[in-house]
């Protein structure tokens, strides 16, 4: 089981009256996590990386593709990048428009092929709130208890 699934069926367990869904209809990806109401209603969406593997003493790394970071950011709804660290619970959080920011910029080191931006744990360490375990993550979303 992948950390961004068992982030996704943490949300199912804690929230019953939420719902998830992949975000982008037939060419969904697993990645993008749209939470609405029971009754429909949109709320966010969350955009979950899990870490490539340490990197040096640069720590964890994530690649976040510059499409999906527009299109989120080209809808009415907030959105959230959440970087996991491993199979673990502990993960980062940032606003899209921080994300949208840091990207805009052009801060981020950049792979053109894969239209990917990389963000280094180094980058972000002490600038970004860290989480150790999902219901804390939930907290600070201010996700409805069910």
């Amino acid at each position: 089981m992948t950390a961004v699934h068992n982030l996704r069926r943490s949300l199912r367990m804690y929230f019953p009256n939420l719902r998830t869904e992949r975000h982008g209809g037939s060419r969904a990806t697993p990645s993008i996590i749209k939470i609405t109401t029971s009754s429909g209603q949109p709320m966010m969406s969350l955009y979950v990386k899990s870490a490539a593997s340490k990197h040096g003493s640069q720590g964890h790394f994530w690649g976040i593709n510059e499409n999906q970071i527009r299109s989120l950011n080209s809808k009415p709804l907030p959105w959230w990048l959440v970087l996991l660290m491993g199979s673990a619970e502990r993960c980062y959080l940032s606003s899209g428009d921080k994300v949208y920011q840091l990207m805009e910029a052009r801060t981020l080191s950049y792979q053109d092929s894969r239209h990917e931006h990389k963000i280094h744990e180094d980058q972000i360490s002490g600038k970004w709130q860290k989480y150790p375990t999902f219901v804390d993550l939930f907290e600070a979303l201010r996700l409805p208890k069910g």
